[in-house]
């Protein structure tokens, strides 16, 4: 454990020397300099982080939208994904398979509109002369 944390403490030093050599102006008279650049680093990194988990998970826990939005990270709004679930049809069990097979489909027939499972259907392949 000391090892690791020897080598992070190498790294973010080599990495505060290659930022004051680029920007020798950046907090020059202050004595914890380096300590202010790794906490402004470690912000960046949470932020981006704190983003992308809001962005990809739909359903976070209420104390963490909380804390993310403390932190200055709003969660992306999720309407657009309730819309398409709801524009989805509910799937159910094909109507001519037995009932112990309990096949659930999404395919319906296109006359009568029962749900029917590939076994009991037939897919229609037509050109785009044709459709036109």
């Amino acid at each position: 454990m000391v090892l690791w944390y020897n080598t992070i403490d190498i790294a973010t030093l080599n990495a505060y020397t290659f930022f004051t050599a680029q920007h020798p102006a950046f907090k020059s008279g202050i004595t914890n300099a380096r300590r202010l650049f790794l906490k402004e680093r470690s912000k960046e990194l949470v932020t981006l982080h704190m983003r992308s988990r809001g962005e990809g998970c739909p359903q976070l826990q209420t104390p963490i939208i909380e804390a993310m939005e403390r932190c200055g990270v709003t969660k992306a709004t999720t309407q657009p994904q309730e819309r398409s679930r709801q524009g989805q049809p509910k799937r159910k069990r094909c109507q001519i398979c037995p009932s112990d097979k309990d096949r659930k489909v999404n395919n319906r027939c296109g006359k009568c509109n029962v749900p029917v499972c590939n076994d009991y259907s037939q897919k229609q392949v037509v050109c785009l002369n044709c459709i036109q």
